[in-house]
C-alpha cells in the first residue's frame, strides 16, 4: 500500500542520513 511503502521509504532516508553522519564522523576522528 502507499502508506507502507512511504514508511519503508522513510526508513531508507533515515539510514542514508545515518550513513552520511558515520562517514563524516569517521573523517573528523
Amino acid at each position: 500500500s502507499p502508506i507502507s511503502s512511504g514508511i519503508i521509504g522513510g526508513f531508507d532516508l533515515v539510514k542514508a542520513i545515518e550513513a552520511v553522519y558515520i562517514i563524516i564522523d569517521e573523517r573528523y576522528n
